[in-house]
């Protein structure tokens, strides 16, 4: 057994440590995208309401129209929704990897980087959600392919790095036991945040709790991802001028 490679104990540890230390930064990202997208529910809501209390009302007899309208909105706060867990993730991203590598920056600045690699993160996490999606509608194992080859793309792009599918691919096939039990855990954390969906039940600021805390669950995970990655001494943060490659933990003394 190579003691280069990563240990996955170590990873769960520093990912954890990472989230502890940045959790104010995750909690203000949190919140901020929460709030957006209860507020756009509550706007889609309201004008899902009128309309069909319009065209179902005595002067309407549209209620074809009406559910027609319902499904637009669904389908507007879906993408609406998705647009923002992309920046979301973003941030996550990058503050996953400031925690990792221990830096004692404020959010400004981690605002600041991470609005440097916006655009290519954006463009990269699509192409990786396409892949994904295409993936699973050709019978499921090719989603799961897709997912265990392109887990790292999003890390790889916020720190800069040129052709993350490549890169994410080689570290995938290099850990392939560490990525595989990343993708449980990511598993385990989407698991978690369906049973916990049930707060969105509450009238009002039910959403809302949910949201702020489905995104915490997924900040766990983007910390635990992080630190599996920077362990595997792949990572070099690009988006600080200068910045060398960031050396994997110390090798774990052979046990007699």
């Amino acid at each position: 057994m190579n003691d280069q490679k990563p240990m996955v104990g170590d990873a769960l540890s520093r990912g954890w440590q990472a989230f502890q230390g940045r959790f104010s930064d995750f909690i203000i990202v949190a919140i901020v995208a929460a709030v957006i997208e209860w507020l756009i529910l509550l706007v889609l809501m309201g004008l899902v309401f009128d309309e069909v209390t319009l065209l179902d009302g005595p002067l309407g007899g549209g209620s074809t129209a009406a559910y027609g309208f319902a499904a637009l909105a669904s389908v507007a706060l879906g993408i609406i929704v998705f647009l923002i867990t992309i920046v979301a993730n973003a941030y996550y991203t990058r503050i996953s990897l400031t925690g990792v590598d221990g830096e004692t920056i404020s959010f400004s600045e981690v605002n600041e980087r991470t609005l440097k690699t916006l655009w290519a993160f954006a463009g990269w996490v699509i192409l990786v959600g396409i892949c994904i999606i295409v993936g699973f509608a050709l019978l499921i194992i090719p989603g799961i392919i897709a997912i265990f080859f392109l887990l790292y793309v999003p890390f790889l792009a916020s720190d800069g790095r040129r052709g993350p599918f490549m890169g994410s691919g080689s570290l995938a096939m290099r850990e392939p036991g560490g990525t595989i039990l990343l993708m449980l855990l990511g598993l385990a954390a989407l698991v978690v945040s369906i049973i916990v969906s049930f707060i969105s039940a509450i009238p009002f600021i039910g959403y809302l709790i949910y949201a702020i805390v489905r995104l915490i669950i997924f900040a766990w995970f983007a910390c635990t991802v992080a630190a599996f990655y920077r362990a595997s001494g792949s990572g070099i943060d690009a988006s600080v001028p200068g910045a060398a490659p960031h050396p994997p933990p110390p090798p774990v003394p052979p046990t007699v």
